[in-house]
């Protein structure tokens, strides 16, 4: 519910307030007016058909898209990690993971905070990553854990 406090009126007695003017239309009416802002003529030729919707996985894995590679920094960071705990399939398939968890990896609270983020979805549900990503994910939680 929403108060005078959350409606930005809570310095304004009640008395000053006066009532919100509206107009009873139906539902087309409503949606015209909704779709045409006020003062904007309505076309009269028919409207053009839309673009047709993208897929979305072929849209993000488009050769035209920029892809992201890991930063020299992410590299740099890797390549300090002992052998087995460096994280291969991470760098091949996640790149962009991998460069945030590098990014924070000097900062032991917020690396853990991102590494648990990856881990457990917001959903409290497991992880969406495929078991072999996964499990470069928590031996990295584990080494940071232990890491001083």
């Amino acid at each position: 519910m929403i108060n005078r406090f959350h409606a930005g009126l809570v310095n304004r007695p009640l008395r000053e307030l006066s009532p919100i003017e509206f107009e009873v239309v139906d539902f087309d009416s409503a949606r015209e007016g909704w779709a045409t802002p006020r003062g904007a003529v309505t076309p009269t030729a028919t409207p053009q058909p839309s673009a047709p919707i993208q897929n979305w996985e072929e849209r993000r894995h488009s050769p035209t898209t920029d892809e992201v590679v890991p930063t020299a920094e992410a590299l740099l960071w890797f390549a300090k990690l002992p052998e087995p705990i460096r994280p291969q399939h991470l760098l091949q398939a996640f790149p962009r993971v991998l460069n945030r968890i590098a990014a924070h990896w000097a900062q032991r609270a917020e690396c853990l905070s991102v590494l648990e983020d990856l881990l457990i979805d917001r959903r409290g549900t497991r992880s969406g990553f495929a078991a072999p990503v996964a499990e470069e994910i928590a031996r990295l939680r584990d080494y940071r854990v232990l890491e001083r």
